[in-house]
């Protein structure tokens, strides 16, 4: 072959343009291939496997997990007593592999004929450090407040529901209320009631008598008694109210106590306090019972008392008995007042323990007005009056 202007493009020694050897540019050219793919093959793949000895980039963080412990509250609800009777301190469940509960602390309450049931647990379970933060999980599963969890043993069976959860604190979280309640008993169960009886359950106490305020009721074994306890309860959720078993303790509900020798039940009168309101007192009154025989009327002297629960609630100091008038007519018709010749009026001072209130004096928990009636209760026998002066 040969260009245009005549001279060969390679001549008879095998050089191109009679300047190169056709092996050594084919050798070049060979040689430049090689390098230039290389260079294009090195970076479309980045760069290569880290050297010996280092680890993944400062950018990535291996998650790392290890087995730890948080706490729960967890509400189990009504249970039958037998299943009451079981749960206890110290039982442990094993729910899987790392994950045991184990109960550390529990509050039992009657409720009607089942036992509300508060437990306090430790959860085994594992935590993960992720850049996300700590996340902890139990049998597989994150610890939500509303949460079910399974207590199950040889021995029984039962699901709560998680109410809080934290990091420390094996105990249950308590908080006393102090109660007033309005109770109506016998005076036989009235001579047992003490101040600092217990009410246990579980063989905890959960219920305290602070105070104890009683009166007659005209029926000789009849009492009526304001009771101050102090109930021990789970510490509500936020915008609830404390409850002894199912019962929210506020004015109006009805509530126990019990010890060993006996049961009370009662309404709740006052919620933040163990003394009835008002400042105890004692006022003078003057009380009216008219038609009265004589005789009915000389059984009141001064100096009888109303004695209750070892204190005197009311104290004759004055009685004055007058006859009743009566209209009759005369032979001649005319009608006159003479003295009846069986009926009679008792007037009476009386000393009475009252508690004096914004309202106004209290006699055994009832407003002490004008006209109001009374009864008094003495030893061997009772009287309703009429009050004329307080």
């Amino acid at each position: 072959m040969s260009e245009d202007d005549g001279r060969p493009l390679i001549d008879e020694r095998g050089r191109v343009f009679g300047v190169v050897n056709i092996i050594d540019a084919f050798v070049v050219f060979f040689v430049a291939v090689l390098v230039i793919g290389g260079v294009w093959f090195v970076a479309i793949s980045g760069p290569d496997t880290e050297p010996a000895g280092e680890g993944p980039s400062q950018n990535e963080t291996q998650p790392t997990q290890t087995t730890d412990v948080r706490y729960a509250t967890v509400d189990l609800g009504t249970v039958s007593p037998p299943v009451a009777e079981q749960l206890a301190r110290n039982d442990t469940v094993r729910t899987g592999e790392n994950t045991n509960l184990t109960i550390t602390d529990m509050y039992r309450a009657d409720a009607g004929d089942n036992v509300r049931v508060f437990a306090r647990v430790e959860l085994e379970g594992t935590a993960t450090e992720t850049d996300a933060g700590e996340r902890f999980t139990y049998g597989g599963g994150p610890l939500r407040l509303g949460r079910e969890l399974t207590f199950r043993t040889d021995q029984y069976a039962t699901v709560g529901r998680i109410q809080s959860v934290a990091t420390e604190r094996p105990n249950l979280e308590r908080t006393e209320v102090e109660t007033v309640l309005d109770v109506q008993l016998s005076a036989a169960t009235l001579r047992e009631v003490s101040v600092g009886d217990e009410y246990r359950a579980g063989g905890d106490t959960i219920g305290t008598i602070a105070s104890i305020e009683a009166y007659g009721t005209g029926q000789p074994d009849v009492r009526r008694a304001q009771i101050g306890v102090r109930y021990t309860v789970v510490a509500p959720l936020a915008d609830t109210q404390p409850e002894l078993g199912t019962t929210a303790i506020r004015e109006g509900a009805t509530v126990p106590f019990e010890t060993e020798r006996y049961e009370l039940t009662g309404e709740v009168h006052r919620v933040g306090a163990t003394d009835p309101r008002g400042e105890v007192t004692t006022r003078t009154v003057t009380l009216e019972r008219a038609g009265l025989t004589e005789t009915r009327a000389a059984q009141f002297q001064a100096g009888m008392t109303e004695q209750v629960a070892d204190h005197t609630v009311a104290e004759i100091t004055d009685t004055t008995v007058t006859p009743e008038t009566v209209a009759v007519t005369t032979a001649d018709g005319e009608l006159i007042e003479r003295d009846s010749p069986t009926n009679r009026t008792l007037m009476l001072t009386v000393r009475l323990r009252v508690r004096e209130t914004p309202d106004g004096p209290r006699f055994k928990t009832e407003p002490l007005r004008i006209n109001d009636r009374v009864t008094l209760e003495f030893e061997e026998t009772t009287l309703d009056a009429t009050v004329t002066d307080r």
